[in-house]
Formats: structure tokens, sequence, C-alpha cells
């Protein structure tokens, strides 16, 4: 990997992922001045200074202007000290970076990837399966295609702009270098996932789960449920509510009350008055409120 424009779109910068910064440059007399064989230097968390990995790279048709991207193992760390400086032309440049450290949802390995996306496995929890769930949240390579490297070099964080419900993450700007089958990922918490919309359905949520084969209008046959139903009218009293973006159109963003629940059939027989519109197919999706 080499300096690249792309992770100076992240809203802060992220432990453990590479970030890239437009590092202004004048000389003695405040005007704008390309370096003459630059030489970046940083510190890390206060250590003996050390060259950057990378070194600045002049914008084109803008003196002063220059880009470098600080790898993934440099802003591994609590505060990354960084001194620009040249042989000849431009003062020295200094500053710091204090990597945000963000919660971990989950992790996984990756199915695939392309320019704008990445796509996860089967086996993420089940509420990152429904549409734009993930949204806002920072998806994290840290290793395989695209990430890993010594010390997390090569690892690239990037904002979730959408998710769909096979799993398709859709991210902002492309990556540096696109992921692929062997690509592990960390799903970070953020604060504007916390505060957004998608948060918010999570809240009260007892169960996320997937209809099977044979459902009717008052019994729901769960094939998938998380967590896991593991006695009798482990959920009886409660609300199955459909998800918004379900297969059974019908059944869109519907409620019904649960009677009662068995554990060894994995169903969820309903109330009779709240009968759904509609029998559930395989695969629609719910949650139990």
């Amino acid at each position: 990997m080499a300096n690249h424009i792309s992770h100076a779109s992240l809203p802060y910068p992220v432990k453990n992922a590479r970030y890239s910064l437009i590092v202004p440059l004048v000389d003695g007399t405040g005007t704008p001045t390309d370096p003459t064989t630059p030489d970046t230097e940083v510190a890390i968390d206060g250590a003996n200074t050390a060259d950057a990995t990378e070194e600045l790279t002049v914008i084109t048709s803008m003196p002063g202007q220059n880009l470098i991207t600080f790898t993934g193992a440099e802003m591994d760390c609590s505060a990354l000290a960084f001194q620009c400086k040249a042989a000849s032309g431009p003062k020295t440049v200094i500053g710091t970076i204090y990597p945000r450290i963000l919660p971990t949802l989950f992790s996984c390995t990756a199915t695939a990837g392309a320019n704008g996306t990445i796509t996860l496995p089967s086996t993420i929890p089940l509420w990152a399966q429904q549409t734009d769930m993930l949204k806002a949240a920072v998806v994290r390579t840290t290793g395989g295609t695209g990430g890993g490297g010594t010390g997390g070099a090569n690892n690239q964080a990037r904002v979730i702009t959408s998710n769909t419900n096979a799993r398709v993450v859709s991210i902002a700007p492309n990556w540096e270098t696109n992921p692929s089958s062997d690509t592990t990922v960390d799903i970070l918490m953020t604060p504007e996932w916390a505060a957004g919309a998608n948060f918010t359905r999570t809240n009260g949520t007892i169960s996320v789960g997937v209809v099977g084969n044979s459902s009717t209008s008052t019994a729901v046959v769960v094939s998938n449920i998380s967590p896991a139903i593991t006695v009798d009218n482990q959920l009886a009293g409660s609300i199955i509510k459909f998800s918004p973006d379900t297969a059974t159109a019908n059944l869109r963003n519907c409620s019904a009350r649960i009677l009662s629940v068995s554990n060894s059939a994995q169903t969820l027989t309903l109330v009779a008055a709240d009968a759904l519109p509609a029998s559930p197919a395989s695969g629609d999706t719910f949650v139990v409120l």
C-alpha cells in the first residue's frame, strides 16, 4: 500500500487503521513551498522517533500541500506524534493524532469484496442481517486481502453507508485495496450508529429470528433465532414483529402476541385473534419484543 487519500474520509482517526492527512508546508516567509527530499518521522506513544512508513506526496499544482498516510500499525496507539521536515524549502511541521478506540460489535471473515462493498457471512448476528442495521457503524479490516500486515499496517477503516439483508455492506469511499473471501474484519460501534434509528430499532428486542418451513398464520416455525429457544414457553407473552423488509410483503411490520412456545418443535404459537394476514415463508425475518 501507499499514500491514499481515501483514508482521510473518516470522521475521526480509528485505532489500528490507516489514516491520511493533508499537511500544509510553508517557508520562512509563509509562502506555500514544496519540500525537497521530505522526511517524515513518527513517535508512537511517546517512544523514540522513527521514520514514517510512507513519505509526503506533493499534490500537483498546489504548492505546499502534501498527502501522507499513516499505517494501521502506526495508528495502533493512544497518541501518534509526527513531524514533517525537508532537506530544504519549507519549515518543519509537527502534529499529533489521537486514534479513537471503538467498541467491537462483532468480528468475522468476509465472503467477498469489491470496490465499495464487502459481503459478510451468514454466521454474523441475526440483527445485523436486517437492512441498514449496520448503517453508520465502521468496518475495519484486520487480516487477509486488504488488511493485516505487520502490526496491522494494511488495516483499512470505512464508514458503512448501508447493508442489505443479503449481508452486502456498502462503504464510502471505495477501498484502497479491495477485500476478498479471506479478509477478516471488525464491525465497530460508533457514536453515530448508537444515536441513529438503527440502534433505536434494536431497543427492547428480546430475540431476532428467521422463519423456517411449514409456518401458518398462527404458528411460526423458526429456523434460526438468537438467543436460542431452550425451554418451552420461553417467549410466551411477548410480541413477534416482522421486519419492514421481510420477503413476504403482507407481513412487513405486522405483529402478533405469542401464546405459547414449543422448544422441541421450535414453533411460536400465536394468539388466534392476532392471526397473521399471510403464512410466513421460509426466510422471513422477525424480532421478538
